[in-house]
């Protein structure tokens, strides 16, 4: 998006999506945790990992953001693989 944001704790909030007629459509959910933004040097992309516990990860990478440990964890766990 071309935006620049400070380093420091954020309040992430997002919107629940899907079919009509599905529980909690349309609600906006915050995180349960008060993720922290992190400077990275020349740091371009920013990674917002949102997980089925409604915890968040901010991670500001150089280049596009890759699936984080956690990430990986949670697909692994869903059954599900990277491909």
């Amino acid at each position: 998006m071309g935006i620049q944001l400070a380093p420091g704790p954020k309040k992430v909030t997002w919107r629940l999506g899907g079919p009509e007629g599905l529980a909690n459509n349309g609600d906006t959910v915050t995180s349960k945790n008060t993720p922290e933004l992190k400077p990275i040097p020349g740091g371009r992309y920013l990674g917002i990992h949102i997980y089925p516990d409604y915890s968040v990860e901010l991670i500001p990478t150089v280049s596009f953001p890759r699936v984080s440990e956690r990430g990986e964890s949670e697909m692994s766990k869903a059954g599900r693989d990277r491909g």
